[in-house]
């Protein structure tokens, strides 16, 4: 994926980075999606959530569903570009 090419929204650069910091920048580190809109200010949740739907669409990370709720762990593309944010 050439990351020149991404063109992120500041709800999904916002979503990419606390996500890539909730996960420790790590591949393998899978977090709840409470965990991840829990950084971020109350009124900007709604926007975070989506972006984070957005995300996973363009393959930045991966989303699974858990018997607890939905988790998200970043992918190897999603952290290099959450460092240039």
């Amino acid at each position: 994926m050439d990351m020149s090419d991404i063109d992120l929204t500041v709800e999904e650069q916002t979503a990419l980075k606390v996500l890539a910091e909730t996960c420790n920048y790590s591949e393998h580190a899978h977090r709840p999606e409470e965990t991840i809109l829990h950084k971020v200010q109350t009124d900007a949740r709604g926007d975070i959530k989506k972006a984070l739907k957005s995300l996973h669409k363009r393959g930045l990370c991966i989303r699974h569903p858990t018997r607890g709720g939905m988790t998200y762990n970043i992918t190897r593309e999603g952290i290099t570009l959450a460092y240039r944010i």
